[in-house]
């Protein structure tokens, strides 16, 4: 009876130090951990378990990696977005240090945008595009040319090349400068919030407590986690809340909610029909951009710019390439048929007031040949804006 108790006890001991020693592991279905150079700025990546081996490129401290193996002395392999190498143990940690990120600018003299891709390969799927001007963190530089950089909640690839320790004069004329105010997304750790109930398509109504003066704000997304950010995203000057409600490979959509006086106002956005998504900020134009990619690595997508009256946003121009879908009469039948070879481009101005506004550019092209109109479609998109 005393050694099953004693065993029982083992057992018990065990239970609960696995409980504890790895919440990370049962709470993302992976362990994470943090490269922490302690007095170092950046840490180098591995090609194997030895300082002899060649370096992969530097991480930045701070940035969170993902645990692949701890069975090499010393040495932790592990994985930062798509890219695999090894770390020394005495440079990773389970507590996040101060990010020693550094600022970049994006500058792709080909093009007024770059690539962010979920790999460092030109092959690797295309996440996302980065504005000439774009505000991004450099999370790790590799050696094969390529930045692991970090905008908002999105991470990904993106060429070393087209970015710059400063603002490339003359590029955009002024896109995205800084006005003076920190506008980048500053994370709220542990945001207090709790499901209060569904809608009937199943989504949960959340309650989220703002941390500086306990205001009660709600929104509506999919159960799960969601990041709560700081930003001045109407330029007055006062850090407003932006809460990430939906993240996917491409995608990341977001409630805000803006300071006025003491309270926070929750912003609608009825003329897109959905949450902003992947949005940025042009504080010298004072203009807020939502991009959604909608497919076809990017040719399929949906971008509207808006400007701010107090707590609204007022729709400015919207750029929509889509899937053409034709109606066709087949003996008293409306029969609709897609022609998936095909891209339509629409882009229309708001400036007028008037609901159905004032079409800039208009086009059919053949998907294939997609990404050499986006120029012009660009161009329309921003005419007279930037």
């Amino acid at each position: 009876m005393k050694n099953t108790r004693k065993l029982l006890a083992v057992l018990l001991a065990a239970a609960l130090l696995l409980a504890f020693a790895a919440p990370a592991l049962a709470e993302y279905g992976f362990e994470r951990l943090y490269v922490n150079g302690v007095d170092a700025t950046k840490v180098h990546l591995r090609q194997q378990a030895t300082t002899a081996s060649a370096s992969l490129g530097l991480i930045y401290s701070g940035t969170e990696v993902k645990v692949l193996s701890r069975d090499f002395p010393g040495w932790i392999q592990i994985q930062i977005g798509s890219e695999t190498g090894f770390m020394s143990a005495k440079y990773l940690s389970q507590v996040q240090p101060e990010s020693k990120a550094p600022v970049a600018y994006v500058y792709n003299p080909n093009s007024s945008w770059s690539y962010l891709r979920s790999g460092a390969d030109r092959e690797a799927q295309d996440v996302g595009r980065l504005y000439n001007d774009e505000i991004v963190y450099v999370l790790g530089e590799l050696e094969s040319g390529w930045s692991y950089v970090q905008r908002g909640a999105q991470s990904g690839f993106v060429v070393s090349d087209f970015l710059r320790s400063n603002l490339q004069q003359g590029t955009q004329q002024g896109t995205q400068q800084p006005s003076g105010t920190d506008y980048s997304r500053i994370p709220v750790p542990n945001p207090s919030m709790q499901v209060m109930g569904h809608t009937s398509a199943g989504d949960a109504i959340y309650c989220f407590i703002a941390p500086d003066n306990a205001q009660s704000l709600y929104f509506v997304a999919p159960e799960g986690e969601h990041a709560v950010y700081r930003e001045d995203v109407n330029f007055d000057g006062q850090p407003d809340l932006a809460v990430n409600t939906i993240s996917g490979t491409s995608n990341h959509f977001f409630v805000l909610f803006v300071r006025s006086g003491s309270m926070y106002v929750p912003v609608q956005v009825p003329q897109l029909g959905y949450d902003l998504c992947n949005y940025q900020l042009y504080p010298q134009q004072k203009l807020l951009l939502s991009s959604a990619n909608n497919g076809a690595a990017g040719a399929y997508h949906d971008k509207a710019i808006f400007r701010w009256n107090g707590a609204e946003l007022v729709l400015v121009r919207r750029a929509t390439a889509e899937m053409p879908v034709d109606d066709y009469d087949q003996n008293g039948l409306i029969i609709s048929a897609a022609n998936p070879q095909l891209l339509k481009i629409r882009v229309v101005d708001y400036t007028s007031g008037t609901f159905e506004g004032t079409v800039l550019y208009e086009n059919v092209i053949l998907l294939a040949g997609a990404e050499s109109n986006m120029q012009v479609e660009e161009a329309a998109f921003w005419q007279d804006l930037r």
